[in-house]
């Protein structure tokens, strides 16, 4: 009779479990469609929304990630972002098998992103679409590398020189500013020296032409000389008040100096020496404070001897100044002595 009694229990109890599970599983069906349509309604068609339920299911993903990536999408749907991007977010993830609790994390990481953007580029204009293209841009930077702390200090000296711009101005500079940005983090420059660059750029009447050609001028630099100097040679020019059309890699930390005060480092290679003559000691051309051209003091000449030949800057020679920019002759030996010193090893 126990044994019956027992046996009666557990196939009841089996069977509220049962029922209970499938209340539930009911349940979340009910709130899953109510979810979907839901969605329609919030502007996404009907397909879309339908395609990423599929999606969801067929790579497994809890009941509870599928109501949160719903969630995610109908929010940036009420806000005006482009919710194709965040839904594009999930396809991304499902093909890089990640997770699926890591992939709705990425969706919302994506929502965040626009919803910064979008309120940064209200700051600018009011037009739908000129909200959207400059949100772009700021969207496009941030995923590059450019912190939201810069982003803001870029936007903070937009509003302040855009003041007394029309409108078409002002968006156009905005766009461009971030695209620039964009560029520069792409190529892997520190975030904190692009927005210096923007900055200064911007606080120096850049128009929105001047800072498309600060983004090519630098995209073709950096083909041939590493970003991060490109950039530090940048900010150095623009502080000095060089326009988009004057930066080059060469300019820094010197103003006209350009490449000819670095290349004064290797000025005065060799100073000449005699065959037994003795050279007055003759200093080589060094590169100038700032990059300015470095002069080579003069030496003291003895009779005929051989020549020495500075390699790229100026040499020790019979009266001559050493040039830091380009390579100068040194001067001629004397008869009888030893070799006089140059500024580095000298050859005979």
């Amino acid at each position: 009779m126990k044994n019956m009694i027992t046996k009666m229990t557990l196939i009841l109890f089996g069977i509220f479990l049962c029922v209970s599970a499938s209340q539930a599983d009911d349940t979340g069906q009910e709130r899953e469609r109510l979810q979907n349509r839901e969605m329609i309604q919030a502007g996404i068609p009907d397909h879309d929304a339908e395609n990423m339920d599929r999606m969801m299911i067929k790579n497994h993903f809890t009941h509870q990630n599928r109501i949160k990536a719903r969630q995610i999408v109908m929010d940036a749907a009420k806000q005006g972002l482009p919710f194709q991007a965040v839904m594009n977010k999930a396809y991304e993830g499902v093909a890089k098998n990640a997770p699926d609790e890591a992939i709705v994390n990425a969706m919302e990481k994506i929502r965040h992103r626009y919803a910064y953007a979008y309120k940064k580029a209200q700051q600018i204009t009011d037009d739908r679409q000129q909200i959207k293209r400059i949100g772009q841009s700021i969207v496009d930077s941030l995923k590059a590398g450019l912190s939201n702390e810069d982003g803001d200090r870029i936007m903070l000296a937009l509003q302040q020189h855009t003041r007394q711009m029309n409108r078409s101005q002002a968006e156009d500079l905005a766009g461009e500013s971030f695209q620039a940005a964009g560029t520069m983090a792409r190529l892997g420059v520190d975030s904190a020296l692009i927005t210096d660059i923007a900055c200064q750029a911007i606080q120096d009447n850049y128009s929105a032409e001047k800072m498309r050609q600060l983004k090519n001028r630098f995209r073709a630099e950096a083909m041939n000389t590493p970003p991060a100097i490109v950039a530090g040679q940048f900010r150095y020019s623009i502080q000095e008040g060089m326009m988009a059309g004057q930066l080059e890699a060469g300019h820094q930390y010197g103003g006209s100096g350009s490449n000819k005060g670095r290349d004064g480092h290797s000025a005065g290679d060799s100073g000449g020496s005699g065959n037994t003559g003795a050279i007055g000691s003759g200093g080589s051309g060094g590169p100038g404070a700032g990059g300015a051209i470095g002069s080579g003091s003069s030496g003291s000449s003895g009779g005929a001897g051989s020549i020495g030949t500075g390699s790229s800057g100026g040499a020790a020679g019979s009266g001559g100044s050493g040039a830091g920019g380009s390579g100068g002759a040194g001067g001629s030996g004397g008869t009888g002595g030893s070799k006089g010193p140059g500024s580095s090893k000298s050859k005979g």
